[in-house]
């Protein structure tokens, strides 16, 4: 191959001249060593497939929509699918059919639940028919108690976590009127006395409040909510002589920055300590990972859950309002099943 190609280098100038075209001589001897050095490139063909894949990936994106960005970012972030893919390393964490389903349906951008089974109308007053999820989720009277629920669920996974790295663990610390009432969801003291104030907080990415910052920006909502939290707590743990650290998470299980690092710190001083989260467990890493993770997963399903009883609830009220209206005909009565 190397001789046919030099042999080529040498009648080429000739060749190309009955077509007008002369090459400089050197041309060839540039096609020998681009040649030989295209062999030398470890995995190219798979190089190239990625790079298809990338250019294909950027072309669907550009077609989408804000929230469906949003949702695609957020579900590409560090441990957001962690328990879709894999099996958990205690069975006591592996997700029920139920909270499977509600995981996978909103990571794929589908409806949690059968379509009939969700309101186009909230019972706040909202239409909510093109993207019912992502306004259902934070809606206060959707969801009612449920989102109380939805975040102690995650406080209480955070503090049996710490409690097994060998914190000691206060939920909701009262420091008396001097704050104004405000208090936050744990107080952690670590063995070095090193005292952290930690409020836990979920937020949705695709909701419209943060979709457009969540769809151009990694942990977009996550970040927003950091800086909201630590302008709201900074000044009592100054005062206090402690370190204030949000624990956001996003619905998708996507962790903020200070999320990550009090999880790893945890699992540091488990390790540094010899503690062990749960007897036979790989690392207390994984371990932190895999329960906050669950937690999520759990508190997303009981909010659809709370959503189709407050709907359910809202229809029956409805009906009784139709039944004792005066009259009894409701022209507009099947307006009212929504």
């Amino acid at each position: 191959m190397h001789v046919r190609l030099k042999e080529l280098g040498a009648s080429h100038t000739h060749e190309d001249e009955k077509f007008g075209v002369i090459f400089p001589e050197d041309h060839h001897h540039h096609m020998v060593h681009t040649f030989y050095s295209v062999r030398k490139i470890p995995q190219l063909q798979h190089r190239l497939q990625q790079q298809l894949h990338n250019q294909r990936h950027a072309t669907l994106i550009a077609e989408c929509s804000v929230s469906d960005r949003a949702r695609l970012r957020a579900c590409k972030q560090p441990g957001a699918r962690s328990l879709l893919v894999k099996s958990p390393c205690k069975n006591r964490f592996a997700l029920t059919e139920v909270e499977l389903s509600v995981a996978w349906r909103m990571a794929l951008g589908l409806m949690p639940c059968p379509r009939q089974s969700l309101p186009s109308i909230c019972v706040c007053g909202a239409v909510v028919h093109n993207k019912p999820v992502d306004h259902l989720l934070t809606c206060h009277k959707a969801v009612g108690d449920g989102l109380v629920h939805s975040h102690n669920l995650c406080r209480d996974a955070l503090a049996w976590c710490a409690a097994r790295a060998g914190y000691k663990v206060t939920k909701e610390p009262r420091f008396g009127a001097v704050f104004g009432g405000l208090r936050p969801d744990l107080l952690l003291i670590d063995n070095n006395g090193k005292s952290i104030l930690v409020d836990v907080s979920l937020t949705v990415p695709t909701s419209k409040s943060v979709h457009q910052r969540a769809a151009n920006t990694d942990l977009g909502a996550a970040t927003k909510r950091e800086v909201e939290k630590k302008r709201k707590y900074n000044s009592m743990a100054l005062t206090l002589g402690a370190v204030f650290c949000p624990f956001v998470i996003e619905r998708t299980c996507g962790f903020g920055k200070e999320a990550i690092n009090l999880i790893v710190e945890m699992a540091y001083q488990a390790a540094q300590f010899s503690l062990h989260v749960s007897a036979g467990d790989p690392t207390p890493l994984g371990m932190i990972w895999t329960r906050m993770s669950h937690a999520v997963h759990r508190s997303n399903a009981l909010l659809v859950k709370r959503v189709l009883q407050h709907h359910t609830e809202f229809r029956l009220k409805q009906v009784d309002q139709l039944m004792s209206g005066a009259g009894g005909s409701g022209s507009g009565g099947g307006d009212l099943f929504v």
